[in-house]
Parts: C-alpha cells; structure tokens; sequence
C-alpha cells in the first residue's frame, strides 16, 4: 500500500483533500485499485460537503432515471485537461445542491453510457429531469453557470 493510500485510510477525507489534492472521484478510484476503506457517504450541507454520485450504466435508472429531482451528470474521463478543471468547480456546485443531485460519469469506465447519450466532446454535463435529457453544457465552465443552468 502506497503512502497516500496509506494516509487515506486514517485520516478524514477533507484532510486528505487539502494535504493530496485529492478529490472525492480520485479517493473512490483509490479505493477501488489500492483496496483503501474510506468513508464517502453523504455528508451534511452544513459542512459544506455534498456526495456526488458515481453514475454507471448498472445504476443509472436508481441514481438518474427514476430521482424525483433534477440530476445534474458531469460526463468526464482522468486524463482531460479541462475536465481536471471542472472537478472542483463540480464538487462546489454539489456543495450548493439543493433541490437537485449532481453526478459524475467516466466516459473511459462507461462507454455504453457515454455513447447512448452520444457524448462527443468532454466535459460533457447533462441536466436529466424525470430521467430525460432537458440540455447540455459542452466544456470547461463555472459554478455560477452551471448553477444558472440547473435552475434556468
């Protein structure tokens, strides 16, 4: 077990974030290669810390297709340039979730998906409403435009 890994382990995710710079997506890929155990259930808004769904083809319809609210899905994949940029804007705007979820989907792990919903071009972030596609943003954004986009 690497250092990281090893770290991962004891002390608390937002610790690791601010030492590592880990986001939430990298802790959970780290927990799938390296065997790492860490708590990433859904914190609460007061911290300032939202979960974002990890969207896959086998929990799509549970996660996206039957939520009574809105489910912002940012389609991504590790080696993006500008989807690395996105990610902390994502997990800012996961923070302010209220009324809608929001999701993350790796295009490289999810092809099926990413070719159902004819992703050409990352980051890709869809709006689902009552499991349908209602728009799209096509790269790099901000919070604010994002934010304006679920409620527009």
């Amino acid at each position: 077990m690497d250092y990281v890994s090893l770290v991962a382990n004891i002390i608390p995710k937002k610790e690791v974030n601010a030492h590592f710079g880990l986001n939430s997506l990298k802790i959970k890929d780290l927990q799938r290669k390296k065997g790492c155990r860490l708590d990433t259930t859904m914190k609460s808004k007061e911290a300032g810390i939202m979960e974002i769904l990890n969207v896959t083809a086998e929990n799509f319809d549970e996660t996206v297709g039957t939520s009574d609210v809105p489910v912002l899905v940012d389609f991504w994949a590790p080696w993006c340039g500008p989807c690395k940029m996105l990610g902390p804007v994502i997990e800012a705007v996961a923070a302010e979730a209220d009324g809608f979820k929001v999701g993350k989907c790796n295009v490289d792990d999810e092809e099926d998906l990413a070719m159902k919903f004819r992703i050409a071009s990352i980051p890709c972030m869809i709006l689902f409403k009552n499991g349908t596609e209602a728009g799209r943003l096509i790269g790099a954004t901000t919070k604010e435009k994002i934010l304006a986009f679920i409620k527009g």
